[in-house]
């Protein structure tokens, strides 16, 4: 007990001070930089919106809904990580002020931006390159109804899925990695993936709003 009474804690002490000095310079960039992305999504929310700014405001002030789709943007635009990405909140928001009957859409899509990582929508980005690029005979579910092709169809000894195998194929990632991209994307209704053994995969009409939404293509 007496030992750690007369222990000359300076060098802790000093060490603390110095780190302390450094946690404050990276809290006040971190702190600029969500400054810097709410300021973007506010200003690509006017930009695009088809109102002028004094009645932008305005219909946020009359619409409780709208309002908190603001805040929740706004929220979300300062912890977001890419300044692209809090511009697509602005985008979302200016839809749903521009238009009322998309404000159920405009947060389920704020909602959705919110949740998904960078990596997460890089992995959407090649999805989208990929089935781009396809040809019709290899998107079999357009010819097929998919309850049938279901029954047609014949597993393959594969223990990946179709969409995290072409994601492991254009991404410098593990399979564990692919397949966690993939389940992510699929469970916010983005694509859907076949089980492990067969072969299709696709982008889901929601997943091809976002991307426009995120402009992650032409």
């Amino acid at each position: 007990m007496s030992e750690i009474e007369h222990r000359d804690w300076t060098p802790e002490i000093n060490l603390l001070k110095g780190l302390s000095t450094r946690v404050g310079a990276i809290v006040e960039y971190v702190n600029a930089r969500a400054q810097q992305h709410r300021q973007a999504m506010a200003e690509e929310a006017i930009r695009s919106s088809a109102l002028s700014p004094d009645a932008f405001l305005e219909r946020l002030r009359e619409d409780d809904r709208l309002a908190v789709l603001f805040v929740v943007t706004l929220e979300a635009a300062g912890r977001i990580v890419e300044e692209d990405h809090a511009r697509a909140l602005g985008r979302v928001l200016a839809q749903a002020v521009d238009d009322k009957a998309a404000i159920d859409q405009s947060q389920l899509l704020a909602a959705t931006i919110r949740d998904l990582e960078p990596p997460h929508i890089r992995a959407l980005a090649v999805l989208r390159t990929v089935d781009a690029e396809r040809s019709p005979e290899t998107r079999l579910e357009k010819a097929i109804p998919l309850a049938k092709l279901n029954r047609l169809r014949m597993p393959r000894p594969e223990s990946t899925t179709p969409a995290a195998n072409v994601l492991r194929a254009n991404v410098p990632c593990s399979t564990a990695v692919a397949e966690a991209l993939a389940a992510t994307l699929q469970r916010h209704g983005l694509i859907w993936n076949d089980p492990a053994g067969f072969s299709q995969w696709g982008i889901t009409d929601y997943g091809h709003t976002l991307v426009r939404t995120l402009e992650l293509g032409p």
